[in-house]
């Protein structure tokens, strides 16, 4: 979700939302919002039809959200391919240039050996070793394009162990399926994604020590994976001077 700017809103909805009362139905649109942009899920425990309505959308929004990761990726991928497509062709332009010079010019110097040859016939010897050069130059001009070297991608297994490394110390294990997908998805492009996510988790929990979060308001692992949210920058100790200054900078979060 977090590359989205909002979340689609269903006809199939209309039915919850008449049964609920206006109060109700406020409370139900400001936790979907929270839940589309953070991954935050509301408590409404206290209240059963709030409880069913914000279950049922917010399953809905999750849907949705792996549909347009999966179209994102499906859409970054035929890029690729069109971008290396066109790499491939200038690539083939260039080299094809480079042997028409190089033919070229190994033209030239048998053009020159031949006039040499002729006017000056008391350098026979001479004449003939400046000849076999242009010969062995002409042989190798061939122009080969070098290959390119293979790079070694991760396999199946070791991508799936390195997702359950990060999945045991994450603290709210909920979507573990979902998490895996998007994690085994974005690690195929990095290779040291395992260490990135293994200190954003550790970050993560450090921040939450901090500020005191109860667990409703953790992200859930399926969110977590799914945003990238190793990436976000966390409060960690090192990042406070102070209790007071910390405080100032967030007056409504509760004391250490």
């Amino acid at each position: 979700m977090a590359d989205k700017k909002g979340f689609l809103v269903y006809h199939d909805f209309e039915k919850l939302i008449d049964a609920l009362t206006d109060a109700q139905a406020g409370r139900l649109l400001k936790s979907l919002i929270k839940f589309s942009a953070y991954g935050e899920s509301t408590d409404f425990s206290d209240d059963g039809m709030l409880f069913m309505a914000f279950g049922f959308m917010s399953g809905q929004i999750e849907r949705d959200a792996v549909k347009y990761d999966e179209k994102c990726e499906k859409n970054r991928q035929n890029a690729l391919k069109r971008s290396a497509i066109a790499s491939e062709r200038k690539q083939s332009q260039a080299n094809a240039n480079e042997c028409n010079q190089t033919s070229a010019n190994v033209a030239n110097i048998n053009t020159n050996t031949n006039t040499n040859t002729n006017t000056n016939t008391n350098t026979n010897t001479s004449t003939n070793k400046n000849t076999d050069i242009s010969s062995s130059d002409k042989s190798d001009s061939v122009c080969v394009p070098a290959p390119e070297p293979k790079k070694n991608k991760p396999s199946q297994s070791q991508l799936e162990d390195d997702f359950e490394e990060c999945w045991k110390i994450y603290p709210k294990k909920e979507g573990k399926a979902e998490a895996k997908r998007a994690y085994i998805k974005f690690a195929g492009k990095d290779p040291d994604l395992k260490k990135k996510v293994i200190s954003g988790i550790k970050n993560y929990i450090e921040e939450i020590r901090i500020t005191g979060k109860t667990y409703q308001y953790i992200q859930k692992g399926s969110t977590y994976f799914r945003n990238e949210h190793w990436n976000d920058e966390y409060i960690v100790k090192e990042n406070i001077e102070n209790e007071t200054n910390f405080r100032s900078r967030n007056p409504n979060d509760e004391p250490f």
